[in-house]
């Protein structure tokens, strides 16, 4: 049996087990009981969002008001990625970055911004094609798959300036449940490890 054969019969037994799986009945009671929590009015606010210390916005206001660069931004994202990627398993493929950059850089300092993401480090899920990036949806089942194109979501991306850095990391297949491979930062960690937990990709892209 070669390995394609033996991979699609893997495929179709975890289809089959789904498919069967014995679900519980609808009028089932949960397992225990949760208190009620009142819910807490937000009051409203006019102005813009406040965000975090160095979140994507914050970025862009330094990128424009050129306290930082395109290239320094962009090697914080990678340096960080080389640091803590291996231990957290956040991404499935980085990317060589470095002719976007100095692309990018160049045109940021001649003030042609191609959009609100100019020079800003972005990552997408492994579920979602990134031309020329390989996509295998976190999963070592099936070989990765060189994507040919870009979908719209990425196209979008690259329009408004993005420095896609890679592909991160997701369930197989965007299945839910637990990945036993991946794992979260401590909450208790430095601020680095901290800000890893809110720049986790979870859904589709986020700002490396």
């Amino acid at each position: 049996m070669t390995e394609r054969e033996t991979t699609r019969e893997l495929f179709q037994h975890a289809t089959s087990t789904v498919r069967t799986w014995p679900l519980d009945p609808p009028d089932r009671k949960p397992a225990f009981a949760l208190e009620q929590i009142s819910p807490v009015p937000v009051p409203s606010r006019d102005g813009l969002i406040e965000g975090l210390a160095g979140d994507l916005w914050e970025t862009r206001d330094q990128l424009r008001a050129g306290s930082r660069t395109v290239g320094d931004v962009v090697a914080s994202a990678v340096e960080r990625i080389d640091r803590y990627g291996s231990t957290y398993g956040a991404f499935e493929y980085v990317a060589d970055v470095g002719e976007d950059t100095r692309l990018l850089a160049a045109e940021a300092g001649a003030g042609a911004w191609r959009g609100p993401l100019h020079g800003i480090p972005i990552s997408v899920k492994d579920v979602i094609d990134v031309r020329g990036m390989p996509t295998r949806g976190s999963s070592v089942a099936l070989p990765p798959r060189i994507a040919r194109e870009d979908p719209t979501a990425v196209a979008r991306l690259w329009a408004a300036g993005a420095v896609i850095v890679g592909k991160a990391a997701t369930h197989e297949f965007a299945l839910g449940v637990t990945t036993p491979r991946q794992r979260e930062p401590v909450v208790d960690g430095d601020q680095v490890e901290r800000r890893l937990v809110a720049h986790k990709p979870t859904q589709g892209c986020r700002h490396a």
